[in-house]
């Protein structure tokens, strides 16, 4: 991840959604997959308002009554303006919330007011897989390998998109991320065959039809580039970057994304929904830097801040975004656009222009860790503009 510190101060607030907290492997799948009948996302969003020093006096009060929030609603949060159903599909969660009217008031209020929003984002079970690639790079890789890391990455996760059972079943085999050097060739070697095996039943019968681009073609190339490091070096091979955690935890917990962002932001504020858990591995880190005074950050309750209230609603809208983009494809992204109806494409204006505009305020308060196959479809759907001009975090 980055390093930058941004000088200019900020009121950060924040809120996250689809926290998760742990992500490990379990049989045949990831924590997060409690649910056979409902695809749940891997991607976790911190997210939410960065307000100015002269923008203290906003009246988000006024904002909420406008919202007219049903008398059940106790805060105003995305569950209580957007009521997605359990079986929503995630292009189905995309249009109900454009097509909901307090998110466009929302959005609309934020973009008149001239109040910055903040992202940050991860596919946690890409960034879990990120360390195989980047192994294997150590040992031997040419010029035009490291310079294709980003494109092998894409392939590996599109072979854990392939047979999300069938990886997670070879991980748990070998104990992964915990892969001793001695395990490291048979782990890859399985790693291979399993590889081999998927690309093989994607071979068309005649040639002739064969994708050069296509997901077979993909794997092909992944498989290649895993049996160089086999065939040069398999006796120095060893998974040093992958070796860290404890066997079946791929994110022991998600306080280093808040570390993040604080420390990306050291002149700003930094106001956290409470987080009990959290608030002391972020103390921890910093002190083990020296650096528990550095930083200005607090965690309340939300029901004490209609700022984080707002700001998850700006995690909401974002987790819902980017499940979209992680479950479809190119051509699909294309024909979302030309599907919107008015209201859906007046939220969508409201919100590509609230990103374009915090981003020309400060291209940091945007950083994502995406599949690039996904970054590709971000960018159609923004037409080029925010992830060029944001630093984004994919690696």
């Amino acid at each position: 991840m980055h390093n930058i510190e941004v000088p200019e101060k900020y009121k950060l607030y924040y809120d996250e959604s689809n926290n998760m907290r742990v992500f490990s492997l379990r049989e045949g799948k990831y924590n997060i997959d409690s649910d056979p009948n409902q695809k749940i996302s891997p991607i976790f969003v911190l997210a939410g308002i960065a307000l100015k020093e002269h923008q203290s006096d906003l009246d988000f009060v006024a904002l909420q009554e406008s919202l007219r929030l049903d008398k059940s609603a106790e805060e105003l949060k995305f569950k209580s303006i957007v009521a997605l159903k359990a079986g929503f599909t995630p292009y189905q969660a995309l249009k109900f919330t454009l097509g909901n009217r307090r998110v466009q008031n929302i959005l609309s209020w934020l973009v008149e007011h001239n109040v910055s929003i903040h992202v940050f984002s991860i596919n946690t079970a890409f960034w879990s897989s990120l360390d195989i690639v980047e192994d294997l790079l150590c040992f031997d890789a040419s010029m035009e390998e490291t310079l294709s890391q980003h494109y092998y990455k894409d392939c590996l996760y599109k072979l854990i998109k392939n047979d999300k059972v069938g990886f997670i079943n070879l991980l748990n085999e070998f104990g992964y991320p915990k892969i001793e050097k001695p395990k490291a060739v048979p782990f890859l070697k399985a790693l291979h065959d399993f590889n081999r095996d998927a690309w093989v039943k994607l071979v068309p019968k005649d040639l002739k039809d064969a994708d050069p681009n296509g997901l077979c073609a993909d794997l092909m190339r992944l498989g290649l580039f895993m049996y160089k490091r086999l065939e040069l070096n398999a006796d120095e091979l060893e998974f040093t970057l992958v070796y860290g955690n404890d066997e079946k935890y791929l994110i022991g917990d998600f306080s280093n994304f808040y570390v993040n962002r604080i420390s990306t932001f050291p002149a700003s504020e930094h106001i956290l929904d409470e987080e009990d858990k959290v608030k002391p591995l972020i103390d921890s880190v910093f002190a083990a830097m020296e650096k528990s005074d550095t930083y200005d950050y607090d965690f309340i309750k939300s029901n004490e801040s209609l700022p984080i209230q707002v700001a998850d609603c700006v995690a909401g809208i974002f987790r819902v975004l980017l499940a979209y983009l992680e479950d479809s494809s190119l051509e699909d992204v294309k024909l979302f656009l030309k599907g919107l109806n008015p209201m859906e494409q007046k939220t969508f204006v409201k919100l590509k222009s609230l990103l374009e505009g915090s981003i020309e305020e400060c291209g940091m308060l945007f950083h994502t860790v995406m599949v690039p196959a996904d970054i590709e479809k971000y960018e159609v759907l923004f037409a080029d503009q925010l992830v060029r001009h944001g630093p984004n975090g994919f690696v």
